[in-house]
């Protein structure tokens, strides 16, 4: 069976966006160990990074604002 057209366009987009994804993780984390010197302190950050854009999220979610940057 051959897929063509959007499917197949899609398919090769996901796959490019997956194998980008990936090396930008690496960078990051090549950075952060750059940084710290410690493989296992560049492992903690790399993994917080997600939990802080929720929580970020959720404050500016629960409070309507950005209670900080708003302040007369």
């Amino acid at each position: 069976m051959q897929y063509g057209g959007q499917f197949e366009s899609e398919s090769k987009a996901s796959q490019l966006l997956l194998a980008t994804a990936i090396v930008a993780i690496g960078i990051i984390f090549l950075l952060l160990y750059y940084e710290f010197k410690n493989v296992q302190l560049a492992f903690v950050v790399l993994i917080n990074l997600p939990l802080a854009l929720i929580g970020g999220i959720l404050i500016v979610y629960f409070t309507s604002e950005l209670s900080a940057l708003q302040q007369p």
